[in-house]
C-alpha cells in the first residue's frame, strides 16, 4: 500500500511539473479559470512580471536524453512553460520580467526534482535566490507565476515574497497545474504579503499552454488596464 501511494503521490507531481515548463503544476476542474475582473477594480500603473519555472532552475537538457514521451520530460527545456506566459503577459502590459532562480540549481531529472520539492515543502524552507528587483518601490502591479507544486508554491516563491514589503501594490497570481489548480496558494500570498491587494488569480492547465496564448492575453485585459 505504501508503494501504490508513494507512485501515486509521485504521478501527480510529474503531471503538476508538466505544467510550468518544467515546474510541477495542477489543474483546476481540468479548465483554465480566468478570474474575470470590472475595469473598475482592474489594475493599473507600472507592472512587473515575476515568475519561477523550472527549466531556468535546472541545467539545460540534452533533448535527445530526454524521454519525449514524458510530459515532464518537454518541461524542462526552453524556454519554461511559465516564461513562455510571462512573456504573453509583457507583450500585453510592457511589464519588466524577473525569473525567479535558485543558488542552488534543481535537477533537470524530474524525479530527483520531485523528491527535492517535497523535502523542500515539509521543512517549509526558503531556498536562496539569486538576483533582486531593481527599485521594487517603483512598482504598482506585480504579476506573479509559478507552478504548482505539492498543492502549494514552489518554496522558492516565498523566498522572494520574504525578501520585499509589496504593501499598497496589486499581486495578480497566475499558477500552472497538471491536477490541483491554484489550490491554497492565492491566500498563503496573502498571508505572506499582508498589506497587498491580492486578485484571485489565473489558472491554466499544463496540457493547455501550447494553444493558450491568445486566452490568457485577453485575460490580462480582464484585470489590468494600461494608462
Amino acid at each position: 500500500m505504501k508503494r501504490w501511494a508513494a507512485a501515486a503521490a509521485a504521478a501527480l507531481l510529474a503531471l503538476q511539473l508538466t505544467a510550468c515548463g518544467g515546474n510541477p503544476a495542477p489543474a483546476e476542474n481540468g479548465t483554465a479559470a480566468p478570474a474575470a475582473q470590472s475595469e473598475a477594480q482592474a489594475a493599473r500603473g507600472k507592472v512587473l512580471i515575476a515568475y519561477f519555472t523550472w527549466a531556468e532552475n535546472a541545467p539545460e537538457a540534452d533533448p535527445a536524453k530526454l524521454d519525449m514521451d514524458m510530459p515532464a520530460s518537454a518541461s524542462v527545456l526552453l524556454p519554461g512553460n511559465m516564461a513562455k506566459i510571462s512573456g504573453w503577459i509583457q507583450q500585453e502590459t510592457g511589464g519588466d520580467l524577473f525569473s525567479i532562480r535558485t543558488a542552488e540549481p534543481y535537477s533537470n531529472v524530474h524525479e530527483e526534482v520531485l523528491d527535492r520539492a517535497a523535502e523542500e515543502e515539509a521543512d517549509r524552507a526558503r531556498p536562496a535566490i539569486t538576483g533582486t528587483v531593481d527599485h521594487m518601490a517603483d512598482y504598482d502591479v506585480i504579476f506573479l507565476a509559478y507552478p504548482n507544486w505539492w498543492n502549494d508554491m514552489p518554496m522558492a516563491v516565498y523566498t522572494f515574497l520574504d525578501a520585499y514589503d509589496l504593501t499598497g501594490k496589486t499581486i495578480i497570481p497566475v499558477c500552472t497545474s497538471g491536477v490541483n489548480g491554484l489550490a491554497e496558494t492565492v491566500e498563503a500570498i496573502r498571508q505572506a504579503e499582508p498589506g497587498a491587494s491580492v486578485m484571485e488569480g489565473y489558472h491554466l492547465k499544463s496540457t493547455d499552454i501550447p494553444s493558450s496564448e491568445q486566452a490568457v492575453k485577453d485575460w490580462v485585459h480582464t484585470v489590468y488596464v494600461k494608462g
